[in-house]
């Protein structure tokens, strides 16, 4: 009723060239625009404005501390993650505040799954770029190799 040729079968099960890193490259570029124009930008401007700081405290640093950290977290890690630099510490640096993010929300304020699946998604995206490495179209990719 239905066949599948040899070509099918490659094509569905094989692999393709590149494909990882094409996927990695993927994954960074969206986390990386996602998080920057969602989280970050808006931070830049209110850290660049002068205006008055004002954010949660949530692990007791203070709450300017606390929002210089978020800012680099969102904004500095989020372009750093785009263009594949410094990917590991980056990601770690993203998974760290994502805790925090899940600790405040989910425990601390007790939000539904409906505010947290985004924050698991994001934590689930970078713990997975921890392992993966940001991939061969990356900075990280060409510094090492020109070495």
């Amino acid at each position: 009723m239905f066949a599948i040729n040899n070509i099918d079968m490659k094509f569905i099960f094989g692999e393709i060239k590149n494909g990882n890193d094409w996927g990695i490259l993927i994954i960074r570029v969206i986390f990386g625009l996602a998080l920057f124009y969602g989280h970050g930008y808006g931070k830049l401007v209110k850290l660049f404005s002068g205006a008055e700081i004002k954010f949660l405290d949530p692990i007791g640093l203070g709450m300017k501390l606390s929002f210089y950290l978020a800012t680099f977290a969102d904004a500095i890690c989020a372009i750093f993650l785009i263009l594949g630099l410094f990917t590991r510490f980056t990601t770690i640096a993203l998974i760290f505040t994502f805790l925090v993010i899940l600790y405040q929300h989910g425990i601390v304020e007790a939000d539904g799954f409906d505010i947290m699946e985004l924050r698991y998604l994001y934590f689930g995206g970078f713990v997975a770029l921890m392992f993966t490495g940001a991939g061969k179209y990356s900075l990280d990719h060409y510094l090492a190799t020109k070495k």
